[in-house]
């Protein structure tokens, strides 16, 4: 997939401004029972050397109300709680190796810094 990626100016020019691939995921489980998924990922829009982001997320609930379908006036459906994946905003992490990132990123989750 490297290869794909490397190339993608050239291969699809003017449709994508920024590309990156997920080399390393993980999730804990904080303390404080937050479950926090850290993806770290290659960063081929500035070319060489690759650096290496962390992004972010939560396993949070949400409750969802149904608003169709609905038979005689009634919700066929009841409402649920679902889990979602949440954008989670840590300090910016960038290394040009993953492991250090990765690292970086666990001390942030874990209040280390």
């Amino acid at each position: 997939m490297s290869e794909i990626l490397e190339n993608y100016k050239t291969r699809y020019e003017g449709k994508l401004n920024e590309v990156y691939e997920i080399v390393k995921t993980v999730e804990v489980v904080t303390a404080a029972k937050r479950i926090i998924r850290i993806e770290i990922v290659k960063n081929y829009t500035r070319g060489l050397p690759y650096s290496y982001k962390a992004k972010y997320w939560e396993v949070r609930h949400t409750h969802l109300q149904p608003s169709y379908p609905k038979e005689n006036g009634k919700f066929v459906n009841s409402p649920e709680d679902k889990p979602i994946l949440s954008n989670v905003e840590y300090p910016w992490v960038e290394s040009p190796d993953p492991d250090i990132a990765l690292m970086q990123a666990l001390n942030f989750v874990t209040g280390k810094e």
